[in-house]
This record gives C-alpha cells, sequence and structure tokens, in this order.
C-alpha cells in the first residue's frame, strides 16, 4: 500500500479532487490488500464502538453483561455462542430462534430494570 492509500482509509466519502489514475489504482487492490484493509478497518471500528460502549455504559452493568454472556445456555454452549450462532435454515424454526433471542434480551432488560 502507497502512503497516499492510507490518507482514505475509515472516510466516509473521498474527496472530488482525486485522479482517475488514484481511483483505479486505490480499487484494484489484489484479494490480499484488500483483506487488509478491511480488517484493519474492521479493528479500528470494533476499538472505537468498545470505547463508546464503556463511556456510556456504567461499570456495574457492563460487568453484568459480561457475567451473563459468559453464563451456560440451554442450549449447551455460552449465553454469548447461543446468540450469535445461527439460526436453523428452516423457516419457522428461525423466527423461534430469534423470538427466543428477543425474549432473552427483553428479560435481560427487566432485570437490569429492577
Amino acid at each position: 500500500m502507497q502512503d497516499w492509500h492510507a490518507i482514505f482509509l475509515s472516510r466516509r466519502r473521498l474527496p472530488r479532487d482525486l485522479t482517475t489514475f488514484e481511483l483505479e489504482a486505490f480499487f484494484t487492490f489484489v484479494g490480499a490488500e484488500r483483506q487488509a484493509l478491511v480488517l484493519q478497518a474492521l479493528q479500528r471500528h470494533e476499538q472505537m464502538l468498545a470505547m463508546a460502549i464503556r463511556r456510556e455504559v456504567e461499570p456495574l452493568i457492563l460487568a453484568e453483561w459480561s457475567a451473563t454472556l459468559n453464563r451456560p445456555h440451554d442450549s449447551g454452549t455460552t449465553t454469548q455462542t447461543w446468540l450469535w450462532s445461527a439460526p436453523v435454515k428452516h423457516s419457522t424454526r428461525q423466527i423461534e430462534e430469534v423470538l427466543a433471542r428477543m425474549r432473552h434480551f427483553r428479560h435481560q432488560n427487566q432485570a437490569e430494570a429492577i
């Protein structure tokens, strides 16, 4: 990656004064370069999100969330693994699993309000 590429990483809009050459060069990375750029942007986004959550959420609630995610779930995995697992590929079963996840969050929010 050339130095001028780094200037435009994580920008929402590209400046209008880029040359055709710069646009073509920037958007024709090979697979490994493109993967590296996406990974860097994703890591930066996750770090910013984590910092924002820590600033906005009280430490006690954050600790409760962490404990909840690490608890075993009825499925035999942790709650975090259960929440992130892909639903079974059958329409009614998918809906049931999504609703179960929603009920879990609703119950969690009610417990925090008490």
